[in-house]
C-alpha cells in the first residue's frame, strides 16, 4: 500500500470496487488524503459465474475454447460477457461524469480490478474493444493518467 501511496498526488475523491481487497486500499488512500471514498459495484471484476474460484485445469477445455472464441458475447461460466462488463463500466463513467470530475484541479482515484480498469483505459482514450488487452495493470500498480485524453464514446465492436 505504501508504494501506491507514495506515487499519488493530492487526492480529492476515491471510487472503489466493493471487493475487500480494493476497499482496504481505497480506504487507506481516502484516509491519507481526507477524501471521500465511495463503493460502486460496477467496478467489480468480470463475473465468471460458476467458474469463480476454480482452477483453469478444473474447467472443461471446450468451455474455455467457446469463451475465448467470442470474448465479447460469451459469458464465462454463465456469468458476464465482456460486452456486459463494458456496458456497466461505461454506465459508471457516464453516471459519475468522470470526464468532468478528473481534471488538472481535481484528482480522482479509481481502485478496481483488471477488467474494469482496462475498460476505463479504453473509454478514456476513445479506444474500442479490440484494444482491451493492450494494457496490464499490475497488482498494486498506480497508473497516473489524465482522463479522458480525448473525446470518447461508449461504443465497442
Amino acid at each position: 500500500m505504501q508504494a501506491v501511496l507514495d506515487r499519488l498526488p493530492r487526492i480529492d475523491a476515491v471510487l472503489t470496487s466493493p471487493a475487500e481487497r480494493c476497499r482496504r486500499l481505497a480506504s487507506t488512500i481516502a484516509t491519507t488524503w481526507n477524501a471521500p471514498c465511495t463503493d460502486d459495484a460496477r467496478l467489480l471484476e468480470l463475473d465468471f459465474g460458476h467458474w469463480e474460484g476454480r482452477a483453469w485445469d478444473d474447467i472443461s477445455r471446450d468451455d474455455i475454447d467457446r469463451w475465448s472464441a467470442d470474448l465479447w458475447n460469451v459469458a464465462p461460466g454463465d456469468g458476464e460477457s465482456l460486452s456486459q462488463l463494458w456496458q456497466r463500466v461505461a454506465a459508471f463513467c457516464s453516471e459519475r461524469r468522470l470526464e468532468h470530475i478528473h481534471s488538472g484541479e481535481t484528482h480522482l482515484v479509481v481502485v478496481a480490478h483488471q477488467g474494469p480498469l482496462r475498460v476505463l483505459h479504453c473509454l478514456g482514450r476513445g479506444a474500442t474493444f479490440d484494444r482491451l488487452f493492450e494494457v496490464d495493470f499490475g497488482f498494486g500498480a498506480a497508473g497516473l493518467r489524465p482522463w479522458p485524453q480525448r473525446e470518447h464514446g461508449t461504443s465497442a465492436p
